[in-house]
């Protein structure tokens, strides 16, 4: 829905923003399991979640092949790094709780 020739699309990318100085020399912390609700509440805009639905990892098409979107095991991870490649774009939440190891 586009209002005074700006689209809800863009809307999102204009009014995200990181709400701490330090969020780009901690963007590896975007996918980083540990890290998850810290980082998409307080840097949206470097952990690139600003309304886009998109891979966070480069390997995502690979592990979407392999199964990892349906396995319960890494379900909140595929929702959260390969949102895309697993046709998750809907649910824009961050995983809660995802255990480390």
């Amino acid at each position: 829905m586009c209002t005074n020739g700006v689209c809800q699309s863009d809307r999102s990318k204009i009014y995200c923003t990181d709400n701490l100085g330090d969020c780009e020399t901690k963007a590896d912390l975007c996918i980083v399991a540990y890290a998850y609700e810290g980082m998409y509440r307080d840097c949206k805009k470097t952990c690139n979640q600003c309304g886009v639905c998109q891979n966070l990892g480069t390997d995502c098409p690979d592990r979407q092949k392999a199964g990892y979107c349906k396995m319960e095991l890494y379900l909140d991870l595929m929702r959260w790094q390969c949102r895309e490649a697993c046709n998750m774009c809907g649910d824009m939440t961050p995983p809660k709780g995802i255990p480390i190891g």
